[in-house]
């Protein structure tokens, strides 16, 4: 009996950029070859011959795994009940998923000249850290002026598309912002657009991702979901790239738990939620200049399982003071490295708290 490693199947192998092309070759045999997926991809699609019409599968790669796979076209048939091809790209795709903090794979990003590879999450952290979103100041951070904040950040400015238009022109938010995000990407002005919107659940049903939003819920195909497992409310991205059907296909799925709706910054655990909303209670206004609740992305240390501090600045009597608050117990060591990495000291939330406290009197 043959190994299921070797059902045989068919298909044509396709020229990315010309699918209506008469010379089509016939490949046979088994599933692709990790290196024969690597040598088709980026230049050929591939078409199944289960059914009529046939049904269009594109070659992706997932940089954190390393792994390349077949994900089918949304917009495309669907192929016939049992299709072997199908059910092998599934089993590739199943038995490799990315876990909760795993990086989605790579995004088409020039950066500075050159040809640098970006993760969905990574751009997202880039883009936090250049505009300082990251920093509370006593000014409530909506979807809106993150959003905005990004719009405006070095990294947006810098980094540009392959059509050569910034990165900054392709980011939208919002409902209205849906509609914006797949209009760009259709009407030739970008090949890529990220959406933004805040969100409290999110669901896999099926090959669908489910988002509700104001008791609606708007469903996505994606064969890419980075969605987090934490309690929400959640900073929802969905990227779309240009399909080769010249249709806004969504690509990329990520949910990042926040703090509130009122204040859009990463809750790394509930220890973060619950401090940072606490720290920020003590502003009544913005105070730029008398303190402010940093949420920084570095960790203190490498170690795994270790989560980034929280930075909580304030100015008294013109001396500027930086404490760092974590829910663990540091040793002599740790606090050394968070006087270098953060040029802040080791100190009990209650007593940041008391100090930003007179900061803002």
């Amino acid at each position: 009996m043959a190994q299921k490693s070797r059902e045989a199947l068919a298909f044509h192998l396709i020229p990315r950029a010309d699918h209506d092309a008469r010379q089509a070759p016939l490949v046979t045999g088994s599933f692709p070859s990790q290196s024969q997926l690597q040598s088709w991809y980026k230049c050929f699609d591939i078409r199944c011959l289960c059914s009529a019409p046939q049904p269009v599968m594109h070659i992706r790669y997932r940089r954190d795994s390393d792994l390349y796979f077949l994900a089918n076209n949304p917009s495309a048939p669907e192929h016939e009940k049992g299709c072997t091809l199908e059910r092998k790209a599934r089993e590739l795709r199943d038995s490799d998923e990315p876990t909760l903090e795993s990086e989605l794979s790579t995004l088409p990003l020039n950066h500075e000249g050159k040809e640098n590879q970006f993760s969905m999450r990574k751009m997202i952290e880039l883009m936090y850290e250049s505009s300082f979103a990251n920093y509370f100041h006593g000014k409530h951070l909506t979807l809106e002026s993150l959003v905005r904040s990004f719009q405006s950040s070095d990294f947006a400015g810098e980094a540009t598309l392959p059509s050569e238009a910034p990165l900054s022109k392709a980011l939208f938010y919002g409902k209205r912002g849906l509609v914006y995000a797949r209009n760009f990407v259709q009407r030739g002005s970008g090949q890529f657009a990220a959406w933004f919107q805040l969100c409290d659940s999110v669901r896999e049903n099926g090959n669908r991702i489910e988002v509700i939003l104001d008791n609606a819920v708007e469903s996505f195909y994606t064969t890419q979901a980075g969605l987090s497992k934490a309690p929400g409310p959640y900073l929802l991205c969905v990227v779309f790239e240009l399909s080769n059907t010249g249709r806004a296909w969504c690509t990329q799925i990520l949910t990042i738990p926040v703090i509130s709706k009122e204040l859009v910054v990463p809750a790394h655990s509930a220890w973060h939620r619950e401090s940072g909303k606490l720290l920020c209670s003590e502003f009544d206004e913005p105070k730029f200049g008398k303190g402010f609740v940093g949420f920084p992305f570095k960790k203190l240390t490498d170690r795994e399982g270790d989560l980034p501090p929280i930075i909580v600045g304030s100015k008294q009597g013109g001396e500027k003071k930086r404490y760092i608050c974590t829910p663990a117990v540091l040793n002599d060591s740790d606090r050394t490295i968070a006087e270098k990495r953060f040029n802040a000291i080791d100190t009990p939330l209650q007593v940041a708290r008391c100090q930003l406290r007179m900061a803002l009197k």
